[in-house]
């Protein structure tokens, strides 16, 4: 298991000094469901990615044990940034975007990333953690963008090597980040752990993906039973990010939901006695139950969903009107 091998020192020195650096930032920062990580095989973390140098900064002040992240190669290039990165262990991942034939000329972002994916691969193959951003940007949407398809393609090289040298299969693990407000000093931050994502048979087994016959046609039949596996696992992935992240259609439909959660909870605690208010990991986890029976009534009754919203923007606007939110 990664957690029960002693750490590099210079990795034990980022650590402590992002731990010094995110209880200074945040008042309030946690992590939940830790015991979701398998305690065998290497394991690939995927979050969405909201608030840029942020995300990691608080992923490596929390997840146990040794991480190995990916990063847009061209961070590496900042001289006090990509020396701190390296020593992290940090991989770079090139974005086609951000690869020029003038300004990268002995990379492309086809090889460069092959040679990462090869990278990470033998790191989860040998029971190592690696931590990557499934979307490939940084951004400030309500919900994760469009899921790549680096994370399948790195899980399939790396459980067919584990197939072929008897290793433990790692395992790809869904991870929520969550912030009060990520961008303001003193705010409050989660990392919520998932359950691990069950993989499909593997190419070539019996019950994998099958591709169409036009995949076939184009890339003949092993690639395109390839590609079928990674396009699978790939939009399982994207449906895992936007429940994990508690993914809704707009900040506004968010900010309602965190009202909605608000209120349940103030009904809760006077039904149990309670005087304090939630931890912001209690919130979080309220905000979890409060959008999966959103999202349920959306569909099976889309008008009484409807009503129900406008009933709590309105409490929400008469709210604001008293100046009684926090």
């Amino acid at each position: 298991m990664n957690d029960v091998k002693r750490l590099p020192f210079v990795y034990r020195v980022i650590r402590w000094l992002c731990r010094q650096i995110s209880a200074s930032w945040f008042r309030e920062h946690g992590i939940v469901h830790e015991e979701c990580i398998p305690k065998q095989g290497g394991v690939l973390f995927a979050a969405w990615h909201p608030a840029s140098l942020i995300d990691p900064l608080l992923m490596l002040s929390l997840l146990p044990g040794q991480m190995t992240f990916v990063a847009k190669h061209t961070l590496f290039k900042i001289p006090l940034l990509g020396h701190f990165m390296r020593a992290a262990g940090a991989k770079p991942v090139y974005r086609k975007a951000d690869v020029t034939p003038a300004t990268d000329s002995k990379t492309s972002e086809t090889g460069g990333n092959t040679n990462l994916i090869d990278t990470l691969s033998d790191v989860l193959c040998e029971g190592g953690w690696c931590a990557i951003y499934p979307e490939g940007i940084s951004h400030v949407m309500s919900s994760p963008q469009k899921t790549k398809t680096g994370p399948a393609r790195i899980m399939l090289k790396a459980l067919f090597k584990a197939r072929e040298t008897g290793e433990e299969p790692p395992s790809l693990v869904p991870v929520g980040l969550h912030y009060s407000d990520a961008s303001r000093f003193r705010e409050r931050a989660l990392v919520s752990v998932h359950q691990p994502m069950s993989m499909p048979p593997l190419p070539g087994e019996e019950g994998a993906p099958t591709p169409t016959n036009e995949q076939i046609a184009e890339f003949g039949a092993d690639i395109a039973a390839e590609r079928a596996w990674v396009n699978a696992v790939t939009e399982s992935l994207g449906t895992e990010l936007q429940r994990s992240s508690q993914g809704l259609d707009t900040w506004e439909d968010r900010k309602l939901l965190w009202r909605a959660r608000g209120l349940l909870s103030v009904h809760r605690n006077r039904m149990l006695g309670r005087k304090t208010g939630a931890t912001y990991a209690e919130a979080v986890m309220g905000a979890r139950r409060a959008r999966a029976a959103w999202l349920w009534l959306s569909e099976n009754n889309p008008e009484q969903a409807l009503n129900l919203k406008s009933r709590v923007s309105n409490h929400a606007q008469n709210m604001d009107k008293y100046g009684l939110t926090r």
